[in-house]
């Protein structure tokens, strides 16, 4: 192997290039694999001095302290830590036996020394790189970017380029199906995080996120973009439903109202943006009840009370919901997704049962919902008065099946283990995390490029 300087300089301005680093840096980072390496692998106390000129391609790394030794006392195999005195005589006539003498190391004359320089300057590179990506980008997490799409993996996960051509990955969970994506499409993105310690993939994308709907909401409302209106929270699943549950901070503004607009022009503007996901708003209240019932409209609610346990104590952050017979399903939502929703959004569990289904179970009814006992005959003479006539609707209109969502969520609801699912799939906090797991699978996509391990080498035509 021996160096070649057009090859070096274009590696190392690719180098650069690629990884945000600018000449001074990229200076630094060979001077240290050098020195560290020579250091390390041939003479500790080697004084060594490294000229680097990109302008006019030229590469030399003197060592300093070579030691002159007599002729019959030089060897070949330290010849990078000595100088036999008629060799050094060439150069420097006084010289003597014992001087130090100054000379240009060839550079590949080791072939073991030359391949531990090139890994540690990619090994130095990349930590490099990480600390410039992070310390440019930290500042948009949480803010809106764009992005083209470079790739769509089998599994789901997006690779995408910033502006800055700098590398961001989008897990599949993080996005939203209903947005169609195009390689090399633009696209606009919310900045979930900003990894310190990772490798290309330090910036995480979604097009999933809960803040994206309240970025949305604030460049349609004026009356939220300065404060009048403030979104509470909002939960989401991407791409099917979300909720916002919003407030006033003026007495005379309905925050509903000043979201969906005059003959709800805003609404329509937001929902345009979303791609066909469905957007609940709703009034926030501080009374839990209230909120609880605001939480699972469209469906009204009968009533609301505390789950006990079997001692009858209070269990804490646990309701029952007591809906008309034909606002059930419409409670629990296809899949289960009003009722969740709801979940994340009220931070309560609920259990979502039909006022047939409390009578049965002899539960007395507290008419605390928003459905009054005397409106209670109209809400359902809305429906088909069969209930199997009911179900067969609710089916082929919205396609719910209605024992199994209704059971299933019931059940699983009631359980510690289960009810965790349901905020990993919505939590803004826990969905929108990685695991160790999945930051090592991530990482594995952005090695760095193979072709710049072999920067600056060429093979030896031992022929000539």
């Amino acid at each position: 192997m021996k160096f070649n300087n057009e090859l070096f300089f274009e590696a190392m301005n690719e180098i650069a290039e690629r990884n945000l680093l600018d000449r001074d840096e990229l200076n630094k980072i060979i001077e240290n694999a050098f020195f560290k390496t020579f250091h390390s692998k041939i003479d500790p106390d080697a004084r060594l001095e490294l000229f680097v000129d990109f302008k006019n391609k030229k590469f030399q790394l003197i060592n300093h302290s070579k030691l002159v030794v007599s002729d019959d006392e030089y060897e070949e195999k330290y010849r990078s830590l000595e100088i036999s005195i008629s060799e050094a005589k060439k150069t420097k006539k006084d010289i003597k036996v014992g001087d130090e003498f100054s000379e240009e190391v060839d550079l590949f004359q080791n072939t073991k020394f030359s391949s531990q320089v090139k890994q540690l300057i990619t090994q130095i590179v990349r930590e490099k790189r990480k600390e410039v990506v992070y310390n440019k980008h930290k500042s948009i997490k949480g803010e809106m970017v764009e992005a083209t799409l470079l790739s769509l993996e089998n599994n789901g996960n997006a690779i995408f380029k910033l502006n800055d051509d700098t590398i961001a990955f989008m897990p599949a969970k993080f996005r939203n199906m209903n947005i169609k994506l195009n390689i090399g499409g633009k696209t606009k993105l919310y900045v979930e995080d900003v990894l310190e310690e990772s490798k290309d993939s330090q910036i995480i994308v979604s097009n999933g996120s809960p803040t994206i709907i309240k970025r949305i909401i604030e460049k349609n409302v004026p009356e939220v973009e300065e404060g009048i209106v403030e979104i509470v929270k909002i939960s989401r699943i991407a791409g099917t439903r979300s909720k916002v549950s919003v407030k006033s901070n003026n007495e005379n503004v309905d925050p509903v109202g000043a979201i969906i607009g005059s003959g709800g022009n805003r609404i329509k503007s937001i929902l345009e943006k979303l791609s066909g996901e469905k957007i609940d708003i709703i009034n926030w209240s501080d009374k839990i009840e209230t909120h609880i019932a605001n939480s699972i409209s469209p469906a009204r609610v009968v009533s609301i009370l505390d789950k006990k346990d079997e001692d009858g104590n209070i269990i804490k952050d646990h309701k029952i919901v007591i809906t008309p017979n034909i606002h059930q399903t419409l409670a629990i939502g296809k899949n289960g997704s009003n009722a969740r929703l709801a979940v994340e959004l009220t931070n309560t569990r609920i259990d979502i049962i039909s006022i047939d289904q409390a009578n049965e179970k002899g539960i007395d009814i507290i008419w605390n919902g928003n459905v009054k006992k005397e409106e209670l005959s109209q809400v359902e003479s809305n429906s088909p008065k069969s209930k199997n006539n009911y179900q067969r609707n609710a089916i082929k209109k919205d396609k719910f099946d209605f024992d199994s969502d209704i059971s299933s969520f019931n059940e699983d609801i009631q359980s510690n283990e289960n009810f965790g699912d349901y905020n990993d799939q919505i939590s803004e906090d826990q969905d929108f995390s990685l695991s160790e797991e999945e930051i090592k699978q991530m990482e594995s996509n952005f090695e760095i490029d193979k072709e710049l391990l072999d920067f600056g080498m060429e093979e030896k035509d031992e022929s000539k």
